[in-house]
């Protein structure tokens, strides 16, 4: 639970609100009255499985049934990126070439606009670069082939880990 509500600030930053716990409510004030977790537990899983419940083991059918629903739907592109409304995010990370901070807004997974920012060492003009990366989708191909066509490089920070930083 305690990981599921810890965040990191850039996120909460993208989704425009000021804290998760303003996202947040405690259950238990919807209670009719107090009862342990346990109590609890129990109750949510009568009311989901029936009051026979005991336990369910996942057949090889369930599991591949999950696999095809996680594939074509969790995996997808337009799941992950493409109907997310318009989005600003800034990230940062110390490479072995130094920090490099990226900022860049979206929309519908799209990159907009982005800058690079960092003590990174760059043999060329970052703005090229940055001005490849505008209306490039959201995804690790298309990221790499725009970083390919820049001339100019990154000192030891490579093109995937640009990549990572940019869809992590």
């Amino acid at each position: 639970m305690v990981r599921s509500n810890t965040v990191d600030n850039e996120k909460i930053i993208s989704k425009g609100i000021k804290s998760i716990a303003q996202r947040v409510t405690n259950i238990s004030e919807y209670m009719p009255y107090k009862m342990s977790a346990e109590e609890f537990k129990n109750i949510m899983i009568n009311s989901i499985m029936g009051k026979d419940y005991s336990s369910y083991t996942l057949t090889g059918q369930d599991i591949k049934r999950i696999n095809e629903i996680k594939k074509s739907v969790f995996e997808d592109w337009n799941w992950i990126w493409g109907n997310n409304p318009i989005f600003e995010i800034t990230k940062s990370r110390r490479f072995r070439g130094g920090k490099l901070g990226i900022s860049y807004n979206t929309y519908h997974g799209i990159i907009t606009s982005i800058h690079f920012a960092g003590d990174f060492f760059y043999d060329g003009e970052v703005t090229k670069l940055e001005e490849s990366l505008c209306d490039c989708p959201l995804n690790n191909d298309n990221i790499l082939i725009r970083l390919k066509e820049c001339e100019e490089h990154f000192l030891q920070i490579t093109n995937q880990e640009i990549a990572l930083l940019i869809l992590e």
